[in-house]
């Protein structure tokens, strides 16, 4: 999971790609794979936060942008955790 999350910050595209191409190469499990790329994309997400923030140069877009940003990666880590938790065997 910490190469996702190194990956998120480079590019998620390209993270999701590579997690695919192992999946459809049957070297990783499809459930891996797709956390995987939740949590890439949640870090390609608050890695762009600084960038807007700078070239906005507006506090109260880059507040509200923060707000929801964090908002919805929040809840992308509790459906995350709680499908891992609830539900084991939903997605493998």
């Amino acid at each position: 999971m910490g190469v996702s999350v190194v990956g998120g910050l480079v590019s998620s595209a390209s993270t999701s790609a590579a997690a695919a191409n192992l999946v459809g190469h049957g070297e990783m499990a499809a459930h891996l794979a797709a956390d995987g790329v939740v949590i890439a994309s949640i870090a390609s997400a608050l890695v762009n936060l600084p960038i807007v923030s700078r070239n906005a140069r507006n506090s109260v877009l880059t507040r509200r942008l923060t707000l929801v940003t964090v908002a919805a990666c929040t809840a992308g880590i509790l459906v995350l955790a709680a499908q891992n938790h609830f539900w084991p065997g939903s997605a493998r």
